[in-house]
């Protein structure tokens, strides 16, 4: 049986964390796509520290 070592799972979360900005949309209403949330019913965005 093949067994993988807990750095290479941290090291695939890491390289996941890394790409993706974590950003909150505030909105005018509730959008329910995504596009909504980034475009029509934006009011503005915060991105997370």
């Amino acid at each position: 049986m093949t067994t993988y070592s807990n750095d290479l799972y941290d090291a695939g979360l890491q390289v996941l964390r890394d790409a993706v900005t974590p950003r909150l949309h505030l909105c005018s209403q509730e959008p329910t796509t995504y596009a909504q949330a980034a475009t029509t019913y934006k009011l503005g965005t915060k991105n997370a520290p």
